[in-house]
């Protein structure tokens, strides 16, 4: 794809989700607030009853942030990309893709973090709100250039898993559970729902060598400055491994499943 045509298709994706803006920034709005909410209840009640000053090195506000930010990079790393792929194998929309010459991943991979670039504005919009209420943001603003680049690998590597698991779609009828399965168990391991510092020690210490943890608990840690230089090193570093590996298998599958697309859809 030239410059000219991603720049074309960046510009038709936006004004695709922006058609639809109420219900675009409300289905965002209500996820993310909803989550903290619910996150405040329960940390407050928890923090005030034990009359502690912290819980393994995060105060009350800093565990606010973690859950607020968690939930704002959950929502732009996973996007609303959903079926994107396999509705394409399913109703015979990759003929255009064979037909025409474009890559047919990097497209949907483009069209992915339009989506994600789109939905950091309201995280930025909902930041100033925290600081609004709470009146300081607990980030470290020298680790700002390194948050870009580990959100940019969130997004590529829940981008790559799911991409595999649509892939299915090649032989089997319906992999719409699968895809959904996936999103249940990275919000678990990856520390949207539960911070990972809180996890018992072994469970832990396996959490974080696998690639859930580099979506979230990797870049919401690194924003508050919880991460040593050689903790960023690694997680980028596994980062990294995962998505060439990641990369290995969809290129894998899709070439095995390419050969039995019959380019009529069901």
């Amino acid at each position: 794809m030239t410059f000219k045509s991603v720049i074309r298709l960046i510009q038709n994706e936006g004004r695709k989700l922006l058609a639809y803006r109420l219900d675009f920034f409300i289905n965002y709005l209500v996820a993310v607030v909803f989550h903290f909410l619910m996150a405040y209840v329960i940390w407050k009640y928890i923090f005030d009853v034990n009359q502690y000053s912290d819980i393994r090195g995060m105060s009350l506000k800093e565990v606010l942030f973690y859950y607020f930010f968690a939930n704002n990079l959950a929502k732009i790393s996973q996007g609303e990309g959903l079926s994107a792929i396999s509705n394409e194998i399913y109703l015979g929309g990759l003929n255009k893709f064979i037909t025409y010459p474009t890559n047919f991943f990097i497209y949907k991979y483009i069209t992915y973090l339009t989506h994600s670039f789109i939905y950091s504005f309201q995280g930025i919009f909902l930041l100033g709100v925290f600081y609004l209420i709470f009146g300081s943001l607990p980030i470290d603003i020298w680790t700002l250039p390194y948050l870009f680049v580990a959100i940019l690998f969130s997004c590529t590597l829940y981008f790559l898993m799911n991409a595999i698991l649509e892939c299915i779609a090649f032989w089997v009828d319906a992999v719409w559970s699968l895809t959904i399965t996936l999103r249940m168990l990275s919000n678990f391991f990856n520390g949207a729902l539960i911070p990972l510092v809180f996890f018992p020690g072994e469970m832990k210490a396996f959490i974080l060598k696998t690639p859930f943890a580099c979506m979230i608990h990797f870049p919401t840690m690194l924003v508050q400055g919880k991460l040593t230089t050689t903790e960023i090193f690694t997680y980028f570093t596994l980062s990294l491994l995962y998505i060439c590996l990641m990369v290995v298998v969809l290129r894998f599958v899709w070439n095995r499943g390419s050969r039995v697309y019959t380019g009529v859809g069901i």
